[in-house]
């Protein structure tokens, strides 16, 4: 990357925060709502790296498994 170039693809937590400032002008949304969406999304947040971590675990199995790379043997042993 050259300087002065940015690198657009930065890892994020969730657009909830980004969504809540630039809604905090509507003063149709009620604060409390707001003050809810935002506690709740840092344990939506783990939920879904935990999702993310038990997907990718079994689309490997999936591959493994479609190219005849998968060891049943040492996949019970290892889950065991």
């Amino acid at each position: 990357m050259r300087q002065g170039e940015h690198d657009s693809y930065q890892s994020k937590p969730s657009g909830i925060p980004e969504v809540a400032l630039a809604s905090a002008v509507i003063p149709a949304i009620p604060v409390a709502g707001m003050a809810l969406i935002l506690g709740i999304d840092r344990f939506m947040s783990m939920f879904r790296a935990l999702v993310n971590m038990i997907g990718n675990g079994v689309a490997t199995l999936v591959v493994a498994r479609w190219e005849n790379e998968l060891d049943r043997q040492t996949l019970q042993t290892r889950l065991a």
